[in-house]
């Protein structure tokens, strides 16, 4: 059903989502030139694809078809042309989707990315929150909700739901399963790894894959290009899935919804298989030995605090009010992070990977001998 005609129900939640990227904030706030800010708040890869030099027609023309930046993204994502389509990001699906259907119950992680919750409540829709996957199937198994959101791996905890898993809650659902995968591809390529280096077979339970390689008649996927190729700026997501739902969304965004300049940066990145394996490696190893700086940190700075790896950032959990005070202390000292410190006490401090992890380093050891 379409909503647009329907005036948006307004949303009840007193804040409305923040997100990391926001620095001009901090330069304002702390009085620091931005040249001297490492900004870690956003999840963004600090290492991106290449642009190669744009001819000026790609300025002056209008945008072509989409489809040779589509039978790449097809062929990168594994999944059949007619079952994909091209938005300015991933997030403005996310926000389309609700609207599209007739108000409902929907299932949400209590954390993770805000703009789905936010999103169906504008929409109009009743939200039932969960915190763990067996939550989420006693909400299904219970009907009290027809569509369901995962965010896989989530962010900010990190969590990675099996393809098995996500499998039995596509087949569980009444409505639509929305499958978040901003941040999906770097463990799509360990997962290759893992199974080149290990002999024995890997058992369904342990496996990571894409939700696109199961496609249920229920299910949309959201990929985005700007975290793993690091380039957020682009603007260039995918939702795939064969519900009709895909059509409806292909017919709002078209014609010319990406500019030229995107499509043709983003069909040659996607096809960029060797820069793609290099890409995997470094996130791979750099992100290990930055979680053992912020962990050793942490050791001498916090107590009974937890640490995620989400291969593209790395989160810290801990009592609300020292994640507050560090968010802080680190800003004075030009380190820009992701606090998020609800009213519950569910807070958490999130840092991107950054080009300079031995400058970020010797500040935190800075800040440790100042507070020593």
């Amino acid at each position: 059903m379409n909503n647009f005609n329907q005036p948006l129900k307004q949303n009840n939640h007193p804040d409305v989502p923040k997100h990391g990227g926001n620095l001009g904030n901090a330069i304002g706030q702390y009085n620091i030139a931005r040249e001297q800010w490492l900004d870690l708040s956003t999840g963004v890869s600090p290492w991106a694809w290449p642009i190669p030099k744009l001819a000026e027609h790609v300025w002056t023309d209008l945008p072509p078809s989409t489809n040779e930046l589509l039978i790449s993204a097809s062929n990168y994502y594994r999944c059949e042309r007619e079952h994909i389509i091209a938005s300015p990001g991933s997030q403005l699906i996310a926000r389309l989707i609700p609207q599209q259907i007739e108000t409902s119950n929907v299932a949400i992680p209590v954390l993770g990315y805000q703009e789905h919750r936010h999103s169906w409540e504008l929409a109009g829709h009743t939200i039932h929150f969960y915190q763990s996957t067996s939550e989420l199937n006693t909400l299904i198994d219970s009907k009290k909700v027809e569509h369901a959101v995962v965010i896989n791996p989530n962010n900010p905890t990190g969590e990675l739901i099996t393809a098995v898993n996500i499998d039995r809650i596509a087949k569980k659902l009444s409505g639509l399963l929305i499958v978040d995968e901003a941040f999906m591809d770097i463990h799509e390529y360990n997962q290759i790894q893992t199974n080149e280096s290990n002999e024995s077979d890997t058992t369904p339970d342990s496996t990571i894959e894409s939700a696109i390689a199961n496609p249920h008649d229920n299910q949309i996927v959201l990929r985005s290009v700007g975290k793993f190729f690091g380039l957020a700026g682009l603007r260039v997501g995918f939702a795939v899935g064969k519900h009709p739902i895909i059509k409806t969304l292909e017919a709002i965004l078209e014609p010319w919804s990406l500019n030229h300049a995107s499509q043709l940066i983003a069909t040659k990145m996607l096809n960029d298989t060797v820069w793609q394996q290099s890409q995997a490696l470094k996130i791979k190893s750099e992100s290990k030995h930055f979680e053992n700086i912020i962990r050793g940190f942490s050791h001498i700075t916090l107590n009974n605090f937890h640490i995620s790896n989400g291969g593209l950032f790395i989160t810290l959990f801990a009592n609300k009010k020292s994640l507050q005070q560090t968010h802080r202390l680190l800003a004075e000292y030009g380190i820009w992070t992701r606090l998020h410190n609800p009213d519950d006490q569910q807070a958490w401090l999130r840092f991107s990977l950054t080009q300079q992890p031995m400058k970020c380093q010797a500040v935190l050891e800075k800040i440790i001998n100042v507070k020593k």
